[in-house]
């Protein structure tokens, strides 16, 4: 019992320094930047060992993963050596309970567990926008994305949707609807703009909008990547 206790205070240790980086790196990065601070490498952790210490790294890898950039189970399976999703899952939920109050652990440290925006998108005092910022770089980082769901409305739609948590119904929706479907729509515009070049009359058909609206969605999305520097031109 001795070296599972001591590889789960390392795992929760590796997600606190993890959290208090000043900006976290990109998703097909994680693994690389993850691992500086272990003596496993990324090879490793993808790797079937069911050693305690390499087990625990792992799960902490799993649980930033999919909590803090909003991947699936199954596209952080896929990163983690091809694990099923039952496998991410258990790993997800182990390391929530080690990350239970007990004696041994500062919570405070934790405040952010609820939040899975990564530090470096929290420049705005809007937290849809930040929200936003955080789904784009994702989208980003997925070659699948920019190769072919970009390509396809029903594709770029589910992708988005997945991976924002805003449903494709409720974005191409008549009603304007509230600040974080307006982010969205504006994400959605600037991507196929930026990194497609469509029309404004087919992200307009794409999102059900008029022309119009879609040119303001794009230029004032656009704004908002320039003023805070997420993504530079």
């Amino acid at each position: 019992m001795g070296a599972v206790t001591d590889a789960r205070k390392e795992a929760v240790d590796l997600i606190v320094s993890f959290l208090e980086r000043d900006a976290y790196p990109p998703v097909n990065q994680f693994l690389e930047v993850f691992t500086e601070g272990t003596s496993f490498t990324p090879d490793e952790i993808c790797y079937t060992s069911r050693k305690p210490a390499v087990s625990w790294v792992r799960h902490a890898a799993v649980y930033l993963l999919y909590t803090y950039y909003h991947l699936t189970l199954h596209h952080v399976g896929k990163r983690l050596g091809a694990r099923d999703h039952s496998t991410i899952s258990h790993s997800v939920s182990s390391m929530r309970a080690a990350l239970v109050p007990d004696s041994s652990v500062d919570l405070t440290v934790y405040d952010s567990c609820s939040d899975p925006i990564p530090l470096r998108f929290r420049q705005s005092d809007d937290p849809f926008l930040n929200r936003t910022f955080a789904t784009l770089e994702i989208l980003l980082a997925d070659d699948s994305f920019l190769l072919h769901d970009i390509q396809h409305r029903a594709s770029f739609l589910r992708k988005l949707s997945r991976v924002s948590g805003v449903s494709s119904q409720l974005l191409c929706y008549k009603e304007n609807g509230g600040p974080l479907l307006q982010h969205m729509r504006g994400a959605a515009s600037y991507l196929l703009r930026r990194f497609r070049g469509v029309s404004y009359s087919d992200i307009g058909k794409w999102l059900c909008r008029d022309l119009s609206t879609v040119r303001d969605y794009h230029l004032s999305f656009q704004d908002l990547v320039q003023q805070y520097g997420i993504f530079p031109e």
